[in-house]
């Protein structure tokens, strides 16, 4: 039997789901949500209200084909994923709820007026505040820092944005023109920013040049240069073999390259029942989980 390679079409549809016309015309929003308390039906619902706001429908499409000696089977999948916006409700009030012995089913209501004025409040800040951090101009790692802040700052207040067009079109297209002057701002500014990783000569620290190199975007050469050094301690407690690794990040200029501009100092410990390797295996995997999970900016500032 022969399994020919598989063939993924991926196909993604953005859909901008919006309330129905009646629910827009009046002051409020109405959304039910189920649960055994009134904190778990309030997720619910606000988890209904983010389908209904916005969603994006990501379809996989594959085709399989067995060989089965003379005869080719084919295997047809369609699978679907669908996501939401995060969205943020502070006025969102209970209304009535019916319960049974399986849980509640409550019916809410959230005020569309004060809901658009909290988004607008929420866009007109972030905005102020990326203009403050892209208006800092100089190629070291506190404008790296800066920059990495307005890039999350503008992917929030894009997301608020298309909520709020969702619920006035009016007031956020009021946003729209400022949002991309701000984004591509901030793309320049991440373009005359050069990061360079290096290493110490241990084989762990240059996985990790490796993994950092692509998360970021490294250069070869940069204005801020990033030094990743590794430390380990082994070792056996009765029948557990442990290994601490100590993974030391530090921050240079090139402008004034013997001064630690920033340091972050990352501990794991491994254990292991059948030997040390292993036991070190396991505080790699914990590291290297810190590092994908979070920005090496958030780290190091």
């Amino acid at each position: 039997m022969l399994v020919t390679n598989s063939i993924f079409k991926p196909l993604v549809i953005a859909c901008l789901v919006s309330i129905s016309v009646p629910v827009l015309a009046q002051p409020y929003l109405y959304i039910e949500g189920y649960g055994k308390t009134e904190s778990q039906a309030a997720t619910d619902a606000k988890q209904q209200l983010a389908l209904r706001i916005y969603s994006t429908v990501d379809v996989s499409e594959k085709n399989r084909q067995v060989k089965n000696n003379s005869d080719v089977d084919s295997y047809y999948s369609l699978e679907s994923n669908i996501t939401t916006l995060p969205i943020s409700v502070q006025n969102m009030e209970a209304m009535k709820s019916q319960c049974d012995d399986f849980g509640c089913n409550y019916q809410f209501r959230v005020n569309k007026d004060i809901w658009v004025d909290q988004l607008s409040r929420d866009i007109n800040k972030q905005h102020q505040l990326v203009q403050q951090y892209i208006t800092y101009q100089n190629n070291d790692w506190k404008s790296a820092v800066f920059t990495n802040k307005a890039q999350t700052l503008l992917s929030n207040s894009h997301q608020s944005i298309l909520v709020l067009s969702s619920l006035n079109n009016d007031v956020a297209e009021t946003f729209n023109e400022q949002q991309i002057v701000l984004e591509r701002n901030t793309i320049d500014r991440v373009q005359n920013i050069s990061i360079s990783i290096r290493s110490a000569s241990d084989m762990y620290s240059s996985q990790l040049k490796a993994l950092l190199t692509q998360k970021i975007g490294a250069a070869s050469q940069g204005d801020i240069i990033i030094y990743v050094k590794g430390n380990v301690r082994k070792g056996r407690q009765n029948n557990t073999f442990i290994a601490k690794q100590d993974l030391i990040l530090q921050v240079f200029e090139a402008r004034n390259p013997n001064v630690v501009v920033s340091q972050k100092i990352l501990s794991e410990i491994g254990q292991s029942s059948t030997s040390k390797e292993q036991a070190l295996d396991a505080a790699h995997t914990k590291i290297t989980a810190q590092l994908n999970k979070n920005s090496i900016y958030t780290l190091l500032n």
